[in-house]
């Protein structure tokens, strides 16, 4: 078990703590329930008492009592299942947890004890940031502790810590929060107040909001409307499916009849197919000779990047656009922690269960993707930076979030910047800028569950202006149901941000492009799709 500090005593009866230092304090919140919010809404398989200890919602009521947490009964077993107790409260997804106590009148806070349980194999992780914010009124609060590091080398253990603040402050209500990603489960809490030995300090409530609350934008960035384009590999069959300047054109320009009459996508993102990456839900074991054909081919002359660059020459010639440009955006892939035996780069063949060996291979991969695109001399294309292709991050590889933090600098370094598409409540996307990314735009995944209420895109909205993050339109296929509900994309983009130039990224298929699609249609329903999106990047009424 992980503790820290290392010497304190616990004597329950008398519900007192000893520090390290000898100081002595009282556990003030024992046997006292406090009040849960979650910070995002519940995925609906999450709503259940075998995630959620208690769950908020008219179909699941509390089943559980949360002074479970305070009453005084810690775990004895690093496990959710080993321990006769039965300590642990569950927490599941929900980006995170506000836990708000309120003591009904004042006292003198000075500390917090908090028992996490880490067990790898089940993906219960500690948080990692726990802050505590005090108040005397419960509506404005002051930050009087933010806790990092909650660290484990082991893959199960107990990681429990006591975290003293500053001072001893003067309180009614505390609120402790943490990030859930993907289950946090907790023994007990404590609040300590220590036995006076010197006067407690009155609070000051926080003027800097916790969070942007802005959308991410063309004014930050210089684009706002990015496609994802797909690349078949080169031995693709299907003549469809092969990225050519007359596939790009209706992509790159709004089209009537052929005739170019105005600009569409202003920013393009290339990237592999999924099963490329992966094995269905799985990693594939991917080596250098993988990744650089890759590379091979989208440098493929006359297809992919090469056919995009001609399809912005025709658009900006027909258009007496003379410097016009579209921005470029290259992918980067994740550096599997099984590979062995990558290949060889600068001279040593790399092994990414090494983490210098991982950043090494990224580093390569940035560096011949920019050779191969200043080479080709590309006027119609400016390289903005780069995609990590990955939509979550893996709780099970923690390693690589240090890695992506010195990818993410390599890459400002160059001047150019790295974006994130995480998907909906994916581990890590509230700290998407402190783990490194420039940029991040939030998907709602509406488009590919029909069960999903519309209020899912108003919550993907909410949450993506709260973290100043942008957000994905997405559809699958074309036809009747997927146009209705893209149009509900739209319409909610409308009525909600009320700002023309926030950031989106367009899902529109992987080996067809529903755009393209939707432009060539003699259907009027289902080329409303493209007529739309033309209305929409441009800010007019449909």
């Amino acid at each position: 078990m992980t503790d820290y500090p290392a010497s304190f005593s616990i004597m329950k009866k008398e519900l007192l703590q000893v520090d390290a230092n000898g100081r002595r304090y009282n556990n003030l919140n024992y046997g006292l329930d406090c009040t849960i919010r979650e910070l995002a809404p519940l995925l609906t398989p999450d709503v259940s008492p075998m995630f959620n200890s208690l769950i908020h919602s008219d179909n699941c009521p509390s089943t559980t009592n949360n002074g479970s947490l305070t009453d005084g009964v810690w775990a004895k077993s690093a496990s959710m299942g080993n321990d006769s107790q039965r300590p642990w409260f569950r927490f599941t997804r929900g980006e995170g947890r506000e836990m708000i106590f309120d003591f009904g009148s004042d006292i003198g806070v000075s500390a917090v004890r908090i028992g996490f349980l880490k067990e790898i194999s089940k993906g219960i992780l500690p948080p990692h940031t726990v802050t505590v914010s005090l108040s005397l009124n419960g509506q404005e609060w002051m930050s009087v502790f933010r806790g990092t590091d909650y660290i484990s080398l082991l893959r199960n253990d107990i990681v429990r810590r006591m975290d003293l603040f500053s001072d001893t402050f003067t309180a009614r209500y505390v609120r402790i929060a943490f990030d859930v990603a993907p289950h946090v489960f907790i023994d007990e809490i404590e609040i300590l107040g220590e036995i006076a030995t010197r006067s407690t300090k009155k609070i000051s409530p926080d003027t800097t909001p916790m969070r942007p609350n802005a959308y991410a934008t063309y004014k930050t960035f210089g684009f706002k409307d990015t496609f994802l384009s797909y690349l078949p590999s080169q031995t693709a069959n299907k003549v469809t499916e092969r990225r050519t300047c007359d596939w790009y054109l209706p992509h790159v320009a709004y089209l009537k009849n052929g005739k170019v009459m105005n600009t569409l996508f202003d920013s393009f993102i290339m990237l592999p197919y999924v099963d490329f990456l992966y094995k269905g839900e799985s990693k594939r074991h991917l080596t250098k000779k993988d990744w650089l054909g890759f590379i091979k081919n989208e440098f493929t002359p006359n297809l992919n990047i090469s056919a995009l660059n001609t399809a912005v020459a025709i658009a900006k010639q027909a258009l007496f656009l003379e410097n016009y440009q579209v921005s470029l955006f290259l992918p980067l892939f994740y550096p599997e922690s099984s590979v062995v035996d990558f290949g060889k780069l600068v001279g040593k063949t790399r092994d990414f269960t090494k983490s210098e060996d991982r950043f090494v291979a990224i580093q390569w991969m940035i560096d011949e993707q920019m050779r191969r695109f200043h080479d080709s001399d590309f006027h119609n294309l400016k390289l903005r930076g780069f995609y990590w292709f990955t939509e979550e991050m893996d709780n099970n590889d923690p390693e690589m979030e240090r890695i992506l933090k010195q990818v993410t600098n390599y890459i400002r370094n160059k001047g150019l910047i790295t974006i994130w598409i995480p998907y909906y409540q994916a581990a890590g996307y509230e700290r998407w800028q402190k783990i490194g990314f420039d940029l991040a735009i939030y998907q709602s995944g509406y488009a590919f569950d029909n069960t999903l209420p519309i209020k899912q895109l108003l919550e993907t909205s909410k949450k993506a202006k709260q973290l100043h993050m942008g957000v994905e339109m997405e559809i699958e296929k074309l036809n009747r149901a997927s146009v209705t509900r893209f149009q509900d994309y739209l319409q909610t983009a409308m009525s909600v941000e009320n700002n023309s130039s926030v950031t989106h990224m367009y899902y529109q298929g992987i080996d067809e492009s529903a755009v393209l699609n939707s432009y060539l249609s003699n259907n009027p329903e289902l080329h409303l799709l493209y007529e739309n999106i033309n209305l929409f990047i441009h800010r007019e009424s449909f």
